[in-house]
């Protein structure tokens, strides 16, 4: 009889597990822990920026960060073409952290993403940033443009002007589903469970 229950609440994790496994894979996470995780600038006419990777514990949020150094921009895309494309059609949310000194002036921000075979094109709303030396949140719902199943890029839009430093920062970019680390600890108690019980025969 215990070995019925064992076997059940395993197969109920490993099911369960399955489950979100596959909804994260819908979605993206980058943290910026260690390297700038694959993101890119693109030239839009203004000159090409620099992304570097950045450990400065004084910035905060999540340490690892991405710093753009923009020289002087009027307006950049930075981007993150996808490895495998996402579908983001059953949760079309996009927000990043974005850090601006207090020398930028006029600066604008929004995101967007490209899909489907012919990578169309598509942005946001567009927010005003504050030039206050403190990380803001944008975000963006997906839900307005076409081929969510079929994304095969994201990134941001900034326009603006800076000063002396030129340089800003991203973090925490998510898009779509994030796996949760609940999902993991299914995932576990699924595998000892089934292991647990081979090993008992």
């Amino acid at each position: 009889m215990k070995r019925m229950v064992l076997l059940s609440v395993s197969i109920l994790c490993l099911l369960l597990s399955y489950q979100t496994v596959t909804e994260a894979a819908t979605g993206v996470y980058y943290g910026f822990e260690s390297d700038t995780e694959g993101w890119a600038a693109e030239e839009w006419g203004y000159g090409t920026p620099t992304l570097t990777w950045n450990a400065d514990q004084n910035l905060q949020l999540n340490t690892g960060t991405v710093n753009v150094d923009a020289s002087d921009w009027a307006k950049i895309h930075i981007r993150r073409d996808q490895d495998e494309t996402l579908n983001l059609a059953g949760n079309p949310a996009y927000s990043m952290n974005i850090f601006i000194p207090s020398n930028a002036y006029y600066v604008k921000a929004k995101l967007t993403v490209r899909s489907g075979n012919n990578w169309d094109f598509w942005s946001g709303q567009e927010f005003e940033l504050e030039n206050n030396n403190t990380w803001q949140m944008i975000n963006w719902d997906l839900s307005g443009a076409s081929n969510l199943s079929d994304v095969r890029q994201i990134g941001v839009e900034l326009q603006g002007f800076l000063g002396e430093d030129p340089a800003f920062y991203i973090d925490d970019v998510t898009a779509g589903a994030v796996p949760e680390p609940s999902s993991i600890a299914l995932l576990a108690g699924g595998i000892l469970g089934l292991a647990f019980l081979t090993r008992k025969k």
